[in-house]
C-alpha cells in the first residue's frame, strides 16, 4: 500500500468526515436557532423558555438526552394558569456545553444560578422525567425552602445503581461505551451519515426535526456520556444532602409494569418506583396505564392533571 494511500485513509477521509460533521453543524444552528432566552451562567449560554404567570413557578426538568423541546405541549398547556419554565440542561439543545464533571449538584448549582438570573422567584414545583426526576430531587433536597411541591414521571432514585441486578449493571457498561464509541463516531459524522440517532417513538412529530438536528451534534453525544459517566458520583452527592421535606406534597407518575413479565429490567424498575413512593408522607401513586417510559408523550393530559392537582391543593 502506497504513503499516498495511507494519506488518504489516514488523513484525509478523517478530516473530510470532520469537515463534513462541522459543516452540517453549523447549518443545523442556522436552521434551528434559539427559540427562546439565553442567559449566561459561569460563561455559558444556558437556552430556556418562561411562560405565562401564576401564583407558583413549574420548573420542567427533561431526562436524560432530552431538553425543553420535551416540554412543548404541556408547557404551553400550563402557562394558561402558571409560570412554567423549561430549559436545555448545559451541553444539551441550544446550551452551550457546561463544566465537569456533569454531576446533579454540578446540574443543580447551575440550575438555580440560572432561576435566579431569569428572576424566577415564585415558590417552585418542579416536575422532572427520568434522569430529570433524579436531579429534580437533588435540588429538592438541596434547596428545600424553594420547593413546594414535586411530580416525578418515570423517575429515577438513588438506590439506582446499588439495588441493580448483574444484568443491569451490564447493560449500563455496555450503554456507557456505546456513548463513548458514538462520541468519536460522531466527531467524524458518521452518527450523520448513517442517521444511528434513535429518538423515541411517542415523541411528537412536531418537535423530531429540531430534536433529531441537536442529537447528531457531537457535543450532544459527549454531554450524553458525561452526565452518564457521572451518574455513581452524583448518587454520592445526593446521598450526603438531608431528606426530603417529610410533608412535601409529592406525586409519582410510573408506567404500567406487566407483573407477568419477571424480568430482571422490570423487577429493579418496579423496586425503584416502589421505593419513591415512600419519599415523604404526602406521597400519591399514579399509573399511566401505558408501559411507555415517555409518558408525557404518550399521556401528556395525564401530567397535566396532575401537576393541576398538586398547584389547586397549595
Amino acid at each position: 500500500m502506497s504513503i499516498y494511500t495511507l494519506f488518504i485513509i489516514f488523513v484525509g477521509i478523517p478530516l473530510l468526515g470532520y469537515t463534513y460533521q462541522k459543516l452540517f453543524e453549523m447549518i443545523d444552528k442556522w436552521r434551528f436557532p434559539p427559540s427562546d432566552y439565553l442567559l449566561s451562567i459561569d460563561n455559558n449560554d444556558l437556552h430556556f423558555s418562561c411562560k405565562g404567570n401564576g401564583k407558583v413557578a413549574i420548573i420542567l426538568e427533561a431526562g436524560a438526552g432530552g431538553t425543553s423541546k420535551d416540554w412543548s405541549y404541556i408547557q404551553s398547556d400550563l402557562a394558561k394558569e402558571a409560570q412554567v419554565f423549561a430549559y436545555d440542561r448545559a451541553g444539551l439543545g441550544c446550551s452551550d456545553s457546561g463544566s465537569n464533571p456533569r454531576t446533579s449538584s454540578q446540574i443543580v448549582a447551575e440550575l438555580h444560578q440560572l432561576l435566579a438570573a431569569a428572576q424566577i422567584t415564585s415558590p417552585k414545583i418542579f416536575v422532572g422525567h427520568s434522569f430529570g426526576g433524579f436531579v429534580a430531587q437533588h435540588y429538592v433536597r438541596a434547596h428545600p425552602n424553594d420547593v413546594v411541591g414535586l411530580v416525578l414521571v418515570e423517575a429515577m432514585h438513588e438506590c439506582f445503581i446499588d439495588t441493580a441486578p448483574v444484568r443491569i449493571s451490564e447493560l449500563r457498561k455496555k450503554e456507557l461505551l456505546r456513548l463513548k464509541f458514538g462520541i468519536f463516531l460522531s466527531q467524524f459524522g458518521l452518527v450523520r451519515l448513517f442517521n444511528l440517532v434513535q429518538l423515541p417513538e411517542s415523541m411528537p412529530n412536531k418537535i423530531k426535526p429540531v430534536v433529531n438536528a441537536q442529537n447528531l451534534r457531537t457535543q450532544t453525544v459527549r454531554t450524553l456520556y458525561d452526565e452518564a459517566i457521572s451518574l455513581e458520583k452524583s448518587i454520592e452527592e445526593i446521598k450526603n444532602l438531608p431528606p426530603v421535606k417529610a410533608n412535601l406534597p409529592v406525586a409519582i407518575i410510573s408506567r404500567y409494569i406487566n407483573p407477568n413479565e419477571h424480568t430482571p429490567e422490570n423487577k429493579h424498575w418496579r423496586k425503584i418506583q416502589e421505593t419513591l413512593s415512600k419519599l415523604t408522607t404526602n406521597t400519591s401513586m399514579i399509573n399511566s396505564g401505558s408501559d411507555d417510559h415517555f409518558v408525557h408523550f404518550t399521556s401528556p393530559d395525564l401530567v397535566l392533571q396532575t401537576v393541576r392537582k398538586l398547584v389547586k391543593s397549595l
